[in-house]
């Protein structure tokens, strides 16, 4: 539990100092944000074993790293420049941190245990929604940066998730066949 108040801690003083002596190291840039999903997934994968944390709890937060993950390589691929990390990203996390080391705290037997599971809880869940609302803020990055590219193949791709982001159900074929640049039946 201390190295997890530890952790959490540092992440936030570290970023920051690093960002207001304007000594932001290339590499650090890249592997911070790794570093903190696998922090991230420890402290969800102990406190789901724990019964601490729902399941579907974890099963959302870590749903959305793999979605997220899952778009590296084609993005890689298509040579469009990495996404910066935005504000509302930086919140999630801060508030995922926060909300599992209280957690975290709440298995303890100090006399804040009881108010930590519910302020931990509760955190969890607003950083988890923002989790997925800096996905979607990420989303449309993406699809900026494909546009800018202006390949007829990146069209159907960014297409198929505009669309999907504004809640429209289908496979990708039925989606891009109401999109009004299908040609044909």
């Amino acid at each position: 539990m201390v190295l997890c108040a530890a952790g959490a801690t540092s992440d936030f003083f570290d970023g920051y100092i690093a960002r207001r002596t304007d000594s932001v190291a290339s590499w650090a840039s890249s592997c911070d944000p790794l570093a903190d999903r696998i922090f991230i997934a420890a402290l969800l994968i102990a406190l789901v074993v724990r019964r601490t944390l729902p399941w579907w709890v974890a099963v959302f937060i870590v749903g959305r790293d793999l979605l997220v993950l899952s778009f590296f390589p084609y993005l890689e691929r298509k040579k469009v420049e990495r996404i910066a990390v935005n504000r509302v990203g930086k919140t999630a996390t801060a508030a995922l941190l926060m909300g599992l080391t209280l957690l975290a705290v709440s298995e303890t037997d100090l006399a804040a245990a009881a108010a930590a599971d519910a302020a931990g809880f509760l955190l969890t869940l607003v950083g988890g929604t923002l989790y997925w609302a800096a996905a979607y803020l990420y989303g449309r990055e993406a699809i900026k940066k494909l546009q800018a590219l202006g390949t007829p193949h990146d069209l159907f791709v960014y297409l198929y998730l505009y669309r999907l982001a504004q809640g429209e159900e289908g496979s990708c074929p039925e989606v891009l066949k109401r999109s009004p640049l299908h040609e044909g039946p």
